[in-house]
């Protein structure tokens, strides 16, 4: 943020220095929720446990005549293998765990040393835990980042990730939503702020075994939402980085990349979206984030499967392809499969879709280029990707092109080259459009800039383009 007004530096003070108390609250619980659900879990099995007694029914029958199921006895192939906790040393220990509920006692597999603490495999590759302890590579349909973890399916939260609303209560705003039930939404291509006045805080803690980094990319229209990241550690400290971080606004349907370096340990990264309400309506800008990166984490034991859209053909694979256009994808797809003619997809895609019969919406008018004559006329095109039907029934079909008519003149400062096309005049000449440049005279220079007052074509140095909200093209646009 190069510059603020009076307010709003007032309320990037008062948020960038005020206590996240709440962040650490839950950031805790949700650090010590294994802790706890194991010691619940433990406490509701002592009181599920019948004890001996002398009270029940004559030979320790169980009351309605039902009686405890009898489970088999483990054989090896009943454990799995998980990791303990890593001692001060860095060294862990591999022990065997029964599957739930499928058999009971026998004698599991002996604790063996684990690969240390430290250990990551590379990126494409997988540590296999239950049988070698060595990195493999990922097959074909997946991939993996080694030491790191990529989120970008947004359909629903993941569970890494805690959504933390709280009300906004200073000198120049108070939030007049209701924020308790304000929340970051999962929306498929991305994961959204409510867009209100609400200070929420979307919250992900990562046990760091080495440096690493966190990467994003975000996207909100206007400035009247305050973006806020911050990296701290589990107790609410900012790391030795001091990060903390007010991400410009992007434009609308614009996305822009950020990538913070970690330190090894916890870090506790929190997006924080605070909407500024000075007028009336409670509506601000919401923050979108489509991908959230973070690198330095321990191995992981499993590879991903590709996203549906696309495809991974070879094993190794540190990331996935996009399906190109007119073919598609399921998740942990080795090949995109094609549409059949009777049917269109946008690269990226899941399924495909049926073409329907072109409509008047489906083509567009233009000036065809002017020829040596200096002619041109009306032409009618499909717009391109073409994704209707032409040849069925009911269908519109593309008019006529016109009668030739002559071109219109080029725009002040070019001329016609070849009589076809505009160019602009060399340095030191002069035109108005419709006749040839011409040199500036004596001591005279020409007035530079540039003036468009005819359409017939797209002039030089200038583009149109479409974004949507996904970052991809507007199809049809």
């Amino acid at each position: 943020m190069a510059s603020c007004s009076p307010i709003k530096r007032y309320i990037v003070s008062v948020f960038s220095s005020r206590p996240a108390v709440m962040i650490c609250v839950f950031t805790l619980l949700l650090l010590c929720g294994t802790h706890l659900g194991s010691a619940a879990a433990n406490k509701k099995k002592k009181i599920e446990t019948p004890a001996s007694s002398t009270d029940g029914p004559p030979g320790g029958a169980a009351v309605g005549g039902s009686s405890k199921q009898t489970l088999p006895t483990c054989q090896l192939s009943d454990f799995h293998f998980e990791y303990t906790e890593c001692h001060s040393d860095g060294v862990r220990w591999r022990v065997s765990v029964p599957n739930p509920d499928t058999c009971e006692n026998g004698g599991p597999p002996p604790p063996i040393r684990a690969v240390d603490c430290g250990f990551t495999c590379e990126a494409g590759q997988y540590l296999d835990v239950q049988n070698s302890q060595t990195c493999l590579n990922c097959a074909a349909g997946k991939y993996s980042l080694g030491g790191g973890q990529r989120f970008e399916n947004w359909n629903k939260m993941p569970q890494e990730f805690l959504s933390l609303s709280e009300k906004v209560d200073e000198m120049y705003m108070e939030s007049r939503s209701n924020c308790n039930e304000s929340a970051w939404v999962p929306r498929n291509g991305f994961i959204s702020s409510p867009g209100n006045d609400c200070q929420v805080s979307l919250v992900y803690s990562a046990n760091l075994k080495k440096a690493g980094y966190v990467k994003f990319i975000y996207s909100y229209a206007e400035e009247d939402t305050i973006f806020h990241v911050r990296i701290s550690n589990d107790q609410c400290q900012e790391t030795g980085h001091g990060i903390d971080r007010w991400p410009d606004a992007t434009g609308e349907g614009q996305w822009k990349e950020i990538k913070i370096d970690l330190s090894m340990g916890m870090n506790v990264i929190s997006w924080k979206a605070i909407g500024m309400n000075f007028e009336d309506s409670t509506k601000t800008s919401p923050i979108r984030i489509k991908l959230i990166e973070i690198n330095g984490l321990s191995y992981t034991s499993q590879c991903t499967d590709c996203p549906s859209g696309t495809y991974s053909d070879t094993s190794g694979s540190t990331d996935c392809l996009v399906c190109s256009a007119n073919s598609f994808s399921a998740a942990g797809a080795t090949s995109c499969t094609a549409c059949p003619d009777t049917h269109y997809s946008h690269a990226g895609s899941s399924n495909c879709t049926v073409r329907q019969a072109c409509k008047q919406d489906d083509y567009f008018q233009t000036k065809a280029p002017c020829n040596a004559q200096s002619k041109t006329k009306t032409v009618y095109k499909w717009i391109q990707p073409k994704i209707c039907r032409s040849d069925i029934t009911g269908a519109t079909q593309l008019p006529s092109d016109s009668g030739e008519i002559d071109c219109p003149p080029c725009n002040p400062g070019m001329t016609f080259v070849n009589s076809s096309t505009c160019n602009f005049c060399p340095r030191n000449y002069y035109s108005n459009g419709i006749n040839e440049c011409k040199k500036c005279e004596g001591s005279t220079a020409p007035e530079y800039g540039m003036s468009f007052t005819s359409w017939n074509y797209m002039p030089p140095n200038m583009e149109a383009t479409c974004l949507s909200m996904y970052g991809k093209c507007c199809y049809g646009n």
